[in-house]
C-alpha cells in the first residue's frame, strides 16, 4: 500500500506540474490544446478521468484568476 501511495503521490505531482506548465503555455499566446491532450502527450493521462467541459471552464476561470494575482506580485503590487 505505501508504493501505491507513493506512485499517486508523484503522478499528482506530475499532473500538477503539468497544469502549471499547460497554463504558462496558454498564458503566453502558445497553442496547447486540452489539458487531457497534453497529459496524453506527456505520458501521464489517466484514461479513466474524464473532464466534462464546466469542470474544464471552471479549472481555467481559476487558473486566470491565480494567474493574475500571480502577475500583480511579480508586477509589484499587492496579491
Amino acid at each position: 500500500m505505501a508504493a501505491e501511495s507513493a506512485t499517486a503521490e508523484q503522478r499528482d505531482a506530475w499532473i500538477q506540474s503539468a497544469f502549471i506548465g499547460w497554463q504558462t503555455v496558454g498564458a503566453m499566446g502558445g497553442k496547447t490544446g486540452s489539458f487531457q491532450k497534453y497529459m496524453k502527450k506527456l505520458g501521464i493521462a489517466d484514461p479513466r478521468i474524464e473532464l466534462s467541459p464546466e469542470q474544464v471552464k471552471r479549472e481555467k476561470e481559476t487558473a486566470f484568476q491565480n494567474l493574475e494575482v500571480v502577475q500583480r506580485a511579480f508586477d509589484g503590487g499587492t496579491a
